[in-house]
């Protein structure tokens, strides 16, 4: 939960911190999670070409340069 917490907690403060606060604080960063995780496979569904080909771009070689 210190990593994860994102800054929110120290060691200090989890280690004194009552079982029951841990918990509810666990589970609402479980929630949190879990729609970033949704949040974030949606956007990538979203943008993810319809088509695997890849287009090269149109440019003019000049012969000698």
């Amino acid at each position: 939960m210190i990593y994860y917490g994102n800054g929110g907690f120290t060691f200090g403060d989890l280690y004194t911190m009552p079982v029951y606060l841990r918990n509810f604080y666990f589970r609402k960063m479980v929630d949190t999670k879990e729609k970033e995780k949704e949040a974030a496979e949606k956007a990538n569904k979203k943008s993810a070409p319809s088509d695997k080909k890849l287009h090269r771009p149109n440019v003019n070689r000049q012969p000698g340069k």
